[in-house]
């Protein structure tokens, strides 16, 4: 998974970014590589603080056009957005999604805030729980 982004890279150095999928993703860095360093950081709190925390499906990424550029999502990441989008779909709540798997809300809420760490093992068995099935699958550029 990777979403398209427009770059624009001022005379300064700095590097502004946006996204036409997301488009409260908006950010300036001081170089190529701060934008390198922080993007996919960015990217998840934006997400995080845009869709999933107002109870929102995350936006899939679209195709890159010819003059963007990408972000690579990391899998464990990717896991959460899916894992997120099916409870959208699904219309389970965190209450709901804690008593369907027997986990407490506060761990259900750590197993899709897109800013915290858990083992993305933890989340395919949340999913499978649920009848959802998490498959992978490999892109050569």
């Amino acid at each position: 998974m990777q979403y398209p982004v427009l770059i624009v890279k001022a005379n300064d150095g700095t590097v502004s970014v946006s996204s036409r999928d997301i488009p409260e993703f908006t950010g300036e860095f001081d170089s190529e590589e701060a934008f390198n360093d922080g993007a996919h950081d960015l990217l998840k709190e934006t997400l995080e603080k845009s869709y999933r925390r107002d109870r929102l499906p995350i936006p899939m990424p679209s195709a890159k056009q010819e003059d963007e550029s990408v972000i690579h999502v990391n899998l464990r990441t990717q896991s959460k957005i899916l894992f997120w989008n099916a409870l959208c779909d699904r219309h389970i709540n965190l209450k709901r999604l804690s008593e369907l798997t027997g986990t407490t809300p506060a761990n259900a809420q750590r197993f899709v805030d897109l800013t915290k760490d858990c083992a993305i093992d933890r989340i395919e068995d949340l999913m499978a729980q649920l009848g959802i099935k998490l498959n992978l699958s490999v892109a050569v550029d």
